[in-house]
């Protein structure tokens, strides 16, 4: 595959970032920022920082989906600023890593910066007032890949211990602890149904079900250190960039890898991005190259070769690329191919080779065509062997044949002794049923005696024609649990037509549920799944929307009489609800109750927050939540009392106040290096009696820390 469009900038290119207004922005390992527009990806502006970034940190830079900050670490340092992008000029500077930072993330609702550091923390800091909000279960070692979900309730942190944490930033309650890599965590992304991504340097690609807290499919490993990986807009598709220049392509949908070498450069991959609006691939390189690359190739070019008939390119390019596999294109390309498989058949049977291979001739240059056509004739070359033995019923010996000649099964005479087959057998288990029908049914199933697979068949429907009886029974009164159970004791079951019908049932029963649940008839859908528990294959999907069901009527049915801490807490348990009217609804007007507090925290108006979250006290789901906010507050009023200078006394009592309350965490810790550098205090927050947090209610606010 060829890049459409390649810019080069001559530095190392460490992010890039579509925005909304479909634009481009690339950051280089110096921290200058450039504006590319996505059409012919000339740059359209930008600004340097001069922040050379020696270690090229994979997640050392973060951008918003608007391009309205960008925010970088500033190297050798444990420090790292926020830049107003319209603006070109930097706004503040965070940072209290005891160590540097190695990754960065912006919250896309714009409230929050967090950084990981070397020294395992993660802080999370307010992004209007630059103040540290809260820091977030640490790790081992080094942090390494930071992500937030979409709508920004979520969190997730990973890095060199291996572990990732993942925090509901609605609920604030203990995260949720992911093992199961074997080295450094590289990328983190979270995908739709409550799925996480990731991926290490060793080269592997996990997918987590964040429901259950486990891996729920390991995909094929890359063989190379992996350096960032990015997914399709509709998340169908996962692209993983390595060290050595591959860009590695797998299918999200079916959980595979297409192809380990898509893509191969000439440099070391540095950062990977989906270009929704071209549908495009854009990859920074470690030489300074933007390359861009269409994802769904050069379709006019591909379709004049196919009008041609010139499908020895065109099956190229499908090998090259195979997301050209799920084009419109292929699929014409193959249903042409069938149609001319079809029209050939009544030629070969009739022996006329030349027009078969006149009409074939344009697959025959292809690979995977070519070897069918030669097997399809080598096989009609004993076509008028199979037609006598079928014409003379002698069905054992067609049947032999066609395990030889497997083409032969496209052909009229063989679906004609199919049909024959099967309508022998279907009267037979009629005949069965019926006073004295066993040598009738005999008689009419002879012809096929002599062949393995039939042969079997007959000798078990003669042997267990009981069985056959139960299962038809259990069918008519609906009885699927004893009829999963007859089959699995006798498998020859499933060859019955009866036995098909079962399953399309199902099948038809869940596509059923599905809509009914979807459309909130709740009733229906809770009826059909009822009976779906009795379907092995759907038990686990029935179970799962019948809990859902449920949760989402308990939760119309807490909004309806207003009890709200009921309501929470099944948004805790059951996060699908956030995606409904009324749980987005909740979490909006609670989301602007937060932005309103920060300035109420940063002057540690502890009143004013009380006026502002009184209708949340009562709802145990956000009590978490409202502690981290309260703690911001009286972290605040403990600044404002050194700054004024109070007594040692009130101030080391707001401190111990403080630990009772929350424990001993990095906001109190750090208030208190600025303490003991103002005062000569021999306090100790580690002696002190501590609290925790995940205990702290609303009972125990006090006007004043101090």
């Amino acid at each position: 595959m060829e890049a459409s469009h390649t810019v080069n900038i001559k530095k190392p290119i460490l992010l890039l970032k579509e925005t909304t207004e479909r634009q481009l922005i690339l950051v280089d390992d110096s921290s200058t920022l450039r504006i590319v527009d996505t059409q012919d990806y000339k740059i359209l502006g930008g600004f340097k920082t001069n922040l050379t970034q020696e270690q090229h940190l994979l997640n050392g830079f973060a951008v918003d989906s608007s391009a309205k900050y960008f925010f970088t670490n500033i190297p050798n340092s444990n420090k790292a600023t926020l830049f107003s992008v319209k603006d070109k000029k930097q706004l503040y500077t965070v940072g209290r890593h005891k160590g540097t930072i190695e990754s960065l993330a912006i919250d896309p609702n714009l409230r929050q910066l967090v950084t990981g550091g070397t020294d395992g923390k993660v802080f999370v800091w307010n992004l209007k007032t630059a103040k540290l909000a809260y820091s977030l279960t640490p790790h081992a070692d080094y942090v390494t890949a930071l992500a937030f979900s979409n709508n920004g309730q979520w969190i997730a942190s990973g890095g060199f211990d291996r572990v990732i944490n993942v925090q509901n930033l609605a609920t604030m309650k203990p995260a949720l602890s992911l093992r199961a890599h074997t080295t450094v965590i590289v990328k983190i992304i979270f995908l739709p149904e409550q799925k996480l991504l990731s991926s290490d340097k060793d080269g592997n690609v996990l997918i987590w079900d964040l429901k259950k807290g486990v891996v729920a499919h390991r995909m094929p490993k890359v063989n190379d250190e992996i350096t960032d990986m990015i997914v399709s807009h509709d998340s169908k598709y996962l692209f993983v960039a390595t060290k050595l220049g591959y860009i590695a392509l797998y299918d999200l949908t079916t959980y595979t890898l297409m192809k380990q070498n898509f893509l191969k450069l000439d440099s070391a991959i540095m950062a990977l991005e989906f270009i929704k609006s071209t549908y495009s691939l854009a990859i920074g390189t470690l030489s300074g190259d933007l390359k861009i690359f269409p994802l769904l190739g050069d379709e006019e070019r591909l379709r004049s070769l196919m009008i041609v008939k010139d499908f020895e390119n065109v099956y190229l390019a499908f090998e090259d690329n195979p997301l050209l596999r799920y084009s419109s294109l292929y699929v014409e390309c193959e249903l042409y191919w069938a149609q001319i498989l079809k029209e050939c058949h009544p030629y070969l049977e009739k022996g006329d080779f030349k027009t078969v291979k006149l009409k074939l001739a344009p697959f025959k240059s292809i690979p995977k065509f070519n070897s069918l056509i030669q097997e399809l004739l080598r096989a009609y070359d004993k076509y008028t062997d199979f037609q006598r033995h079928i014409e003379n019923r002698k069905f054992p010996l067609a049947y032999s044949m066609i395990n030889q000649y497997p083409g032969f099964k496209n052909s009229e005479y063989y679906k004609k002794m199919e049909r024959l087959w099967k309508k022998s057998f279907l009267k037979a288990q009629e005949l069965i049923l019926e006073k004295g029908g066993d040598e009738r049914a005999k008689a009419l199933l002879s012809p096929f005696r002599g062949t393995s697979e039939k042969s079997k068949l007959i000798q078990q429907l003669f042997a267990e024609r009981n069985a056959y009886l139960l299962m038809k029974r259990y069918i008519a009164n609906k009885d699927f649990v004893s009829f999963f159970t007859l089959i699995g004791k006798n498998q020859f079951l499933s060859e019955f037509k009866e036995y098909d019908l079962v399953l399309n049932y199902g099948d038809s029963l869940y596509i059923q549920a599905v809509q009914a649940f979807e459309q909130e008839d709740f009733h229906t859908a809770l009826k059909l799944q009822n009976i779906l528990l009795d379907f092995p294959d759907y038990k686990n999907e029935a179970l799962d929307i019948t809990e859902n069901i449920k949760a989402q009527q308990d939760f119309e049915k807490a909004l309806q009489f207003d009890d709200l801490p009921k309501a929470f807490r099944l948004l805790e348990t059951h996060p699908f609800l956030y995606e409904s009217k009324e749980g987005e609804s909740l979490e909006m007007q609670w989301n602007e109750k937060v932005t309103q507090s920060y300035s109420l925290c940063s002057k540690g108006n502890v009143e004013d927050l009380n006026t502002l979250f009184e209708d949340y006290f009562e709802i145990d789901a956000k009590h978490s939540a409202l502690a981290s906010i309260y703690s911001q507050a009286y972290i605040s009023q403990l600044e404002q009392a050194l700054r004024a200078k109070e007594s040692q006394d009130n101030i080391e009592r707001g401190m111990r106040n403080y630990i009772k309350m929350f424990g001993l965490d990095e906001g109190i810790a750090f208030f208190h290096d600025l303490f003991i550098n103002r005062y000569k205090s021999t306090f100790d927050i580690h002696q002190q009696e501590a609290g925790n947090i995940v205990l702290w209610r609303p009972f125990m606010i006090i006007g004043s820390i101090v």
